[in-house]
């Protein structure tokens, strides 16, 4: 099993008690297969020993930022990952791109019943479903010592 140093982590620690972003070493050594659980979070938190859900807090923007490929991205409310059982998301950032129909996101994702594999995410202003909507998605950050 890869060790924690082999799959990347948090680039820096903050004065304000936090470490991030998170980022992933060649992501695409994720595709094709099930991690962990299965669950989306599994993705990044096995592979990177991430902490707990309870310990992450909200970063940056994705859509619009200057997000490094293979970073942790989530969905967040009110700077708190919920970890509720739909509306909620974890991925592996890839790309920002544009086409005919305009912004989008490339993320590695998973969840229970699909392995890893890469997916678009459009911008839907804040829709319902903060899973398929790339305005809702920031960084990861997790509190230190966690």
């Amino acid at each position: 099993m890869p060790t924690p140093i082999d799959w990347g982590g948090p680039l820096k620690c903050l004065s304000n008690g936090t470490s991030g972003p998170w980022v992933m070493r060649d992501p695409e050594r994720l595709l094709g297969k099930s991690h962990g659980s299965g669950q989306c979070v599994a993705i990044a938190q096995i592979p990177l020993k991430m902490p707990l859900v309870k310990h992450w807090r909200q970063g940056e923007t994705v859509l619009g930022g200057t997000v490094a490929k293979g970073t942790v991205i989530a969905t967040f409310v009110n700077g708190r990952y919920p970890n509720d059982a739909h509306d909620n998301h974890v991925a592996i950032f890839l790309e920002e791109k544009s086409d005919d129909q305009g912004t989008y996101i490339v993320v590695i994702d998973q969840w229970t019943g699909r392995k890893a594999a890469y997916r678009k995410i459009r911008p839907k202003s804040g829709d319902d479903d903060r899973s398929n909507d790339a305005d809702c998605f920031s960084t990861v950050y997790t509190l230190n010592g966690k």
